[in-house]
């Protein structure tokens, strides 16, 4: 396929690679039409002839040459005289790359002709053989059910095998390599959470395999279960959840023939017949993946399924933060530094770029030869040194060029050597050296010396952007990290994380796994937002901008510190073009793009972007050339990484708890979300309400038709195609700039599992009851009592017999910690938990991390028998420890009642939520202040006694039967920054009251403290007391945004209530602890003084 016209983009030529030869051929013709290594290189040399003869201007790079038609038409002519139409094409192919490389460099701004490249056609899911297969699997089906009708129930290896057959089957788990690491895995990897249980596979070493737990930033694959194999993993694990080769009593590395061999005779075993047997393990995955693509419709999944569609999982700790939809553990957000200084020294960094040496591809041709010429090991060493410098004085090699680092890392080759065979072989080196050499030349390599990480990046990506196939890129991959350990030694370049390198295929590197949920998004927003004492702060507008660029837009941090304020085309529709300028380049001709931002941003980042084009136009006097984001008003240069990085780094960290998560994680969460909300209508229970992240308004049902319809067009009315799916993969690839969207797959979609996942459980399963009693391991009256209970929650069967599968199986379950609590809050948590007092608590919050699992203890004598045990587990001074436990039980006896059983428990909790933790502390520092202030102590002392006396161990409240003690209490709260609509009043009305008279009390209590009318409630029992005619009222606290979250998706108030209430209890009586071990110390040193 050519075009007609001259274009200005460049256009990739696929590359053909041959991994035994050590050498890959660019594919250079229509068809399916090779050239080998030698044949290019005589058309190099050729095409560099005509071309210095023709347009001598152009072959030196001389700067400023004209786009001259004429002289375009003259070298095409002579192209075709000269040769053949293979030779032609991939002349064409050399001149365009020629003048690409000069339109990156900014040395001229030239069209560059038309080439034809081979397009290849995607292997499709579906194939007549598979689809006629797929019609023999209900008979594997039937066999299967007979087997758990009529099975060794107390065998491991029946049900080994009736769990891969499932796996198979009824799961979408259809690779091999999965299949294999499934076989080699302990159950330790399985979690339940938001009613789906996961397994998690580490795909690295036998270390990791053998470890007791699986890391929160170990790279795993995940199968999310269907419920029928979901309840026989959950068997599995009850019987000790062995690999399941020890189960069948393999070795670890069987090959797949045996494997089928036992499955064969499994189902033959089990009545079916062996004509409808598939002929081989891998032709029954293709016939299971077929009847998935036509049961889902779903070609993509199909594909991942059959591992076509390379896709990677979520990082343990961050499908935590998925299912939950919470934040991790309160961290210190340290005040970041001033920038000032280091964007004045970024600003004395000018752009240049040296010219590049127009015989580089004549050199590489040269050495290339002479390294073949001389095969022998001692005499090509010998012969090689002295040609390498011959060639650098020939070709006038500019130091630190790409051609200089070539020659450089030729001459380690030649050195290597590798054990005992000694050193590389020539064909070696020549195969390594124009594998990396060729398209490293086609990239705008200013020099190795200063080039930055991120400039680094965009060339290896350019490079591997050439490559057509995984084999190709994965070989190339491994001269790049060979290559850039050469240049770190010669030049000192930094080091690169390969992980950011799209593309990038070495087992060495894996991908970082990782997103921001959108509610942990607004969280972070809420952090670095310019509100308050933060507007006039110009690094708050700066990274607030930077924030919303990366998490909406999916840009690139190089692409962020690039913009220019005429990037952004007001009024109406914020348009955003993502282009080359005079800050820099683009990473690829593919990165070249415009976003429809109006469609992916909210209309509050959209002021806070127009207020500050606005307020840039006026510090530059109307100059739309001038950085979008500055530090100084007149800065003319871009801000260096740091300045953004350091504090959106920590706000990620503050909010996620992963120390690891970095700044590109927003652009893999952008690709993520985009493409989840553009396949939900294809996809059915894709944004199931009860997995935590989706528990947001962005993912309501008309924000997600409203973008689907913005984003997709004409294809958003196709909801139950495959093709929508693939739609949405190429629109989300072309947003995020990648060339296709195998990129977009391999290194940013990390929710596949989770789409298959839904995808299975759609399938309809109506199974007798004496099968479900089989396969869950009970009686018939347990079945109908499950079966009565999903009727009665409308549930469906196969979500309760999981539930009830992976509790009797004790799966780890993974908590819901702070689930629906809104950040509606837009509090300066920096200079908050920045205060000094924050580290007067810092042994107390350390040790109520700790103490608590004493709870579930009967006796305090058990507990305190557990003391030594705890100290020595979490490394701490079993003493200093004691006395913790001995003050928390001194406050604890204190405060009985009547009958003489505790109020409290032993030592309170830390909440889970991140907003909770930041209540938490804030609580603890006010009771301090307070404490420490003469004219308020009494009035603290006061009111922490009455709630401790008053409140009981499950329901944090007081009530009260006299007006003066209730606003007394109130006037206690707001000492502590608690104000009156975060109170929850409970009316107890008196005995025998009506209806009327007890709205009548309650409004009087209402008005009397100061209640909003909304959060009063009345309470189902009547009061005991009769100090007021108006009956009692019982006071709590309550999160803020309590009406919110009470109206959304129906949740219940009394369990949010109840939260902020206990998450206030537990404040006061850790701060009463936390006084009383002081006390305790004091006293101590005093006597110790004494003595």
């Amino acid at each position: 396929m050519q075009t007609e016209e001259l274009n200005d983009r460049d256009t990739a030529m696929p590359a053909a690679s041959s991994e035994n030869a050590a050498a890959e051929d660019d594919v250079c013709a229509a068809g399916s039409a090779m050239l080998d290594q030698a044949h290019q290189d005589r058309i190099s040399r050729r095409t560099d002839s005509i071309m210095q003869k023709i347009w001598p201007e152009l072959h030196a790079r001389k700067p400023g040459t004209p786009n001259d038609d004429n002289q375009k038409r003259k070298l095409l002519a002579t192209f075709r005289h000269e040769f053949s139409s293979v030779e032609e094409n991939y002349a064409r192919y050399l001149l365009a790359h020629h003048i690409q490389a000069g339109n990156q460099l900014r040395i001229w701004k030239i069209s560059f002709p038309p080439f034809r490249v081979r397009l290849r056609r995607p292997r499709p899911p579906l194939t007549p053989w598979s689809i006629q297969g797929a019609q023999f699997l209900e008979h594997l089906d039937e066999g299967f059910w007979r087997s758990m009708a009529g099975g060794n129930a107390a065998d491991d290896r029946e049900l080994a095998l009736q769990l891969l057959a499932a796996a198979i089957l009824f799961d979408g788990q259809l690779s091999w390599q999965r299949i294999h690491a499934l076989c080699q895995c302990s159950a330790r990897g399985l979690s339940y959470g938001a009613e789906r249980l996961s397994l998690d596979v580490p795909v690295t070493s036998d270390e990791v395999m053998e470890k007791d737990d699986i890391p929160a930033d170990e790279p795993v694959w995940r199968w999310v279960a269907h419920w029928v194999p979901g309840i026989l993993l959950c068997r599995w694990k009850a019987r000790g959840g062995r690999p399941l080769y020890d189960c069948l009593g393999y070795s670890k590395n069987p090959d797949r023939n045996v494997l089928w061999s036992a499955l064969r005779d499994f189902f033959v075993r089990h009545r079916v017949p062996a004509y409808f047997l598939p002929p081989s393990l891998t032709a029954m995955m293709e016939w299971s993946a077929a009847r998935l693509a036509q049961d889902t419709g779903l070609g993509v999944l199909a594909g991942y399924a059959r591992g076509q569609n390379a896709a990677s999982s979520l990082l343990p700790g961050a499908w935590e933060r998925f299912l939950v939809g919470s934040g991790g553990p309160l961290k210190r957000l340290e005040q970041p530094a001033n920038r000032t200084a280091a964007a004045a020294q970024w600003a004395g960094r000018q752009a240049t770029f040296p010219a590049v040496a127009p015989h580089d591809q004549t050199c590489l041709a040269e050495i290339s030869r002479m390294i073949l010429r001389v095969s022998q090991g001692k005499e090509r060493r010998a012969a090689l040194k002295p040609a390498i410098a011959l060639l650098r004085e020939r070709h006038a090699v500019t130091p630190a060029s790409a051609m200089d680092a070539l020659l450089r890392w030729c001459e380690r080759l030649d050195d290597r050597r590798i054990g005992r065979k000694g050193h590389l072989s020539a064909k070696s080196v020549y195969g390594y050296l124009n594998v990396l050499g060729k398209r490293l030349l086609r990239q705008p390599v200013s020099s190795f010396a200063s080039a930055s990480e991120e400039e680094l990046i965009a060339w290896y990506e350019g490079m591997l952007d050439e490559c057509g196939t995984d084999m190709r890129r994965a070989y190339l991959s491994r001269q790049i990290v060979d290559f850039h350990a050469c240049l770190r030694i010669e030049f000192g370049t930094p080091d690169v994380d390969f992980s950011e390198v799209d593309g990038f295929m070495a087992q060495e590197c894996g991908v970082d796994a990782n997103f921001v949920t959108p509610a942990e998004y607004d969280r972070i927003f809420g952090l670095i937002e310019p509100v308050g004492a933060k507007e006039s702060s110009r690094l708050a507008w700066v990274c607030t901008l930077a924030l919303v660029f990366g998490f909406r837009a999916g840009l690139r941090l190089g692409e962020i510190r690039r913009l220019r304020i005429a990037d952004i085309v007001f009024p109406g529709n914020e348009i955003l073009y993502i282009r080359p300028n005079i800050h820099g380049n683009l990473k690829s001709a593919c990165a070249l793009r415009q976003i429809p931002l109006h469609n992916l941003i909210t209309e509050k980042e959209a002021g806070y972007l127009r207020r500050w084009i606005e307020r840039r136009k006026q510090e530059t006097g109307g100059n739309l050339e001038a950085p979008l984001l500055a530090l100084e008003p007149y800065a003319s240069t871009i801000l260096p990484p740091a300045a953004l990085t350091d504090v959106i780094h920590q706000a990620m960290r503050l909010v996620t708890g992963d120390p690891a998560i970095r700044f590109h994680m927003l652009r893999h969460s952008c690709a993520n979300w985009l493409l989840i909300k553009l396949v939900a209508d294809s996809v059915p229970g894709a944004l199931d309400a009860r997995v935590g992240a989706f528990d947001h308004p962005e993912f309501s049902d008309e924000a997600v038709r409203r973008l689907r319809r913005q984003l997709m067009g004409q294809q958003a009315k196709k909801t139950a195609d495959h093709d929508s799916v693939k739609a949405a993969l190429y629109r989300v690839s072309l947003l995020l700039g990648h060339s296709s969207p195998e990129i977009t797959l391999r290194h940013y979609i990390h929710l596949l599992d989770y789409l298959l996942g839904c995808a299975v459980q759609s399938r309809p399963l109506d199974l007798r009851t004496d099968l479900l009693a089989r396969l869950l391991g009970t009686g018939k009256p347990r079945i109908y009592a499950l079966l009565e209970r999903s009727r009665r929650e409308a549930r469906a069967v196969g979500e309760v017999l999981l539930a009830t599968a992976a509790r009797k199986a004790k799966v780890r379950a993974i908590r819901v910690h702070g689930k629906g609590v809104p950040p509606q809050a837009r509090r300066t948590v920096i200079a908050r938990l920045g205060h000094a007092c924050e580290h007067e608590f810092t042994d107390i919050l350390a040790v109520a991390s700790i103490l608590p699992s004493l709870n579930e203890l009967d006796t305090d004598s058990q507990a305190r028998a557990a003391l030594a045990e705890l100290a020595k587990r979490h490394g701490v001074d079993p003493v200093t420890l004691g006395a913790w436990f001995d003050v928390a039980m001194d406050v604890r006896y204190r405060y009985l009642t009547g009958t003489r059983q505790a109020r409290h428990q032993r030592f309170p909790a830390l909440p889970h939520g991140f907003e909770d933790r930041v209540e938490f502390i804030s609580l603890l520092v006010a009771l301090r202040r307070g404490l420490n202030d003469p004219a308020r102590a009494d009035h603290v002392l006061w009111g922490m006694d009455q709630f401790m006396r008053r409140a009981v161990i499950n329901r944090r409240e007081l009530t009260f039967d006299k007006s003066a003690e209730a606003r007394r209490y109130i006037r206690f709260l707001a000492s502590l920054g608690i104000e009156r609509k975060h109170l929850l009043m409970l009316h107890l009305p008196l005995r025998g009251c009506d209806s009327d008279t007890e709205i009548q009390d309650r409004h009087w209590w209402a008005r009397t403290l100061g209640i909003p009318e909304e959060n009063t409630r009345r309470r189902d029992r009547e009061a005991n007391r009769v100090g007021c005619r108006h009956g009692a009222v019982a006071l709590s606290v309550q999160g803020e945004g309590f009406v919110t979250q009470r109206s959304r998706r129906g949740r219940g108030e009394a369990k949010v209530f109840r939260q902020a209430a206990m998450s206030f209890g537990n404040a006061v009586q850790l701060f009463l602890i936390q006084t009383g071990y002081e006390q305790r110390m004091a006293a101590h040193i005093t006597g110790t003084n004494q003595g």
